[in-house]
C-alpha cells in the first residue's frame, strides 16, 4: 500500500507535468474527477473494484497475480517504450519507477498462491477464483492498453497484439502459470477465447468512444493514410472493419458537420458485469447475449461475462451502467452536469480534432443543434442490438 501511495504520487506529478507543458491542457484536471460519470471510468472501476470486493484471497488473485504479473509489463514496460518513441523522455522514468515496485507485487501474489495451493482443499475454490479474475481484468486491461497503445503512436512501432503475445501468452502465461500446473492452478478457462478477442477488442471499442467524444475529456484526432496501412499491416482485415468508420469520421470534424453519434447505427447495450459496450470483440461477430432477470433485461458482452453474472446476480445487479443513469438526459445538459466546457463556458473540452482554429472549435450550441438524447439501447423494442 505504501508503494501505491508513491504511485499516485508520482501519477499526480506526471499529470501536472503533462498539464504545463501540452499544446492544449484542457481535461487534465478531469480524469478522477469524471470518472463516476464517464462510460469508461465506470468500466475500470468495476474492473478494479475486484481488487478488495469479495474474500482476500479473490482479491490477490485480480490484483497481485492477473493484474500486476500478467499487466503491469504491457503498461509500465511497453507504454515506457512508445512513449520515448513519441520524444516523451519524462513517462519513462516514472513509469519504469513503478515498475521497480510491482516486481515485488508480482512476488507477493506468488507467495499467496504458494500457500494456498499447498492445501489441496483449497484447489476447487481458487482455480473458480483465478479464471473470473483473469477474465474481468482482461474484458477492460486488453481493451484499455489495447487502444492507448495503438491509438496514441504517432512514431509507430509494435503493436499492443504484438506486446500481449510478448508479455501476457508468453511471459505470463507460459513462464509462471503453465509452471503452476503441477501444483493445481491451471490456465484460466476463457484464455483460449480471449486470445481470440485481443486483436479485435481495443479497435471496437475504441470506435465507440470516438463517435461518442462529446462525452469524453479528451480529444481524438482522424487517422491519416499512413496511419490506416499500419493498422492493416499489422491487424490484416483492419480497414474492412474499421476503415469505413475512420473515413466517415474524417467527414464529421467541423462544427455543424453532423451528428457524431450517427456514424454508428446506434450505441450498443453495456454489459452488465464489465460495463464494456457489447460490440466484443467486433460489431459484425459481437457476442452479445440479452436475458430477462429480476423484471428487467441484462445484456452480456460474452459467455463468460453471462456465466459470473449467474453465480452471483446481486453482486453486479447495484452497479447501474452508463446508459441507466443518464437514460433520457440531453447531451447538451449531460456536457454541462459534468463539467465538459472550457474556461469560456461554451466550448466543449472534447473535440474530434486537435486543430488549434477556433472556428474548428465545437461549442454547447453546436450540440444542442443536434437534439441528441441520450437512450438506454435495453429501453428501446427497436434496437437491432437486442431484438
Amino acid at each position: 500500500m505504501i508503494d501505491e501511495v508513491r504511485h499516485t504520487h508520482q501519477q499526480m506529478y506526471l499529470n501536472r507535468y503533462f498539464a504545463k507543458h501540452a499544446p492544449d491542457p484542457e481535461g487534465f484536471t478531469l480524469g478522477l474527477k469524471a470518472k463516476g460519470g464517464n462510460i469508461f471510468g465506470r468500466t475500470s472501476r468495476s474492473a478494479f473494484e475486484t481488487f478488495f470486493m469479495g474474500d482476500p484471497i479473490e482479491g490477490v488473485m485480480n490484483l497481485q497475480v492477473v493484474t500486476e504479473t500478467a499487466y503491469t509489463n504491457a503498461l509500465f514496460v511497453s507504454t515506457t517504450e512508445m512513449a520515448a518513441a513519441q520524444g516523451d523522455m519524462v513517462t519513462p522514468g516514472v513509469f519504469l519507477s513503478i515498475q521497480s515496485d510491482e516486481a515485488r507485487h508480482m512476488a507477493n501474489g506468488y507467495s499467496t498462491l504458494a500457500a494456498v495451493l499447498s492445501d489441496p482443499d483449497n484447489h476447487q475454490y481458487l482455480q473458480p477464483d483465478f479464471d473470473r479474475g483473469f477474465w474481468r481484468q482482461h474484458n477492460f486491461l486488453d481493451v484499455f492498453l489495447g487502444a492507448a497503445r495503438d491509438y496514441g503512436q504517432v512514431n509507430r512501432g509494435a503493436s499492443y497484439l504484438e506486446r500481449w503475445r510478448e508479455w501476457v501468452a508468453e511471459d505470463w502465461v507460459g513462464s509462471f502459470v503453465a509452471k503452476l500446473e503441477p501444483f493445481g492452478l491451471s490456465a484460466p478457462r476463457d484464455l483460449a477465447l480471449a486470445e481470440q478477442r485481443v486483436p479485435w477488442m481495443g479497435h471496437s471499442v475504441f470506435m465507440i468512444a470516438v463517435a461518442a467524444w462529446p462525452l469524453m475529456f479528451w480529444r481524438q484526432s482522424s487517422l491519416s493514410d499512413a496511419d490506416m496501412e499500419w493498422f492493416e499491416q499489422k491487424y490484416p482485415g483492419w480497414y474492412d472493419h474499421y476503415g469505413w468508420f475512420w473515413e466517415g469520421f474524417r467527414e464529421m470534424q467541423e462544427p455543424g458537420s453532423g451528428n457524431p453519434f450517427n456514424l454508428l447505427t446506434e450505441l450498443p447495450p453495456i454489459c452488465r458485469v464489465c460495463q464494456m459496450p457489447c460490440v466484443l470483440p467486433r460489431l459484425d461477430i459481437n457476442d452479445i447475449r440479452i436475458k430477462e432477470h429480476a423484471g428487467r433485461r441484462q445484456a452480456f458482452c460474452s459467455a463468460p461475462c453471462e456465466r459470473i453474472f449467474d453465480e452471483d446476480p446481486a453482486r453486479y445487479l447495484g452497479f447501474k451502467t452508463f446508459w441507466e443513469i443518464w437514460d433520457g438526459c440531453g447531451l447538451d445538459e449531460f456536457i454541462i452536469k459534468q463539467g465538459l466546457l472550457r474556461a469560456d463556458g461554451k466550448t466543449l473540452i472534447g473535440q474530434p480534432h486537435g486543430s488549434d482554429d477556433p472556428k474548428m472549435m465545437w461549442t454547447i450550441d453546436d450540440i444542442r443543434a443536434l437534439e441528441y438524447e441520450i437512450k438506454d439501447p435495453l429501453q428501446n423494442p427497436d434496437s437491432t442490438f437486442v431484438l
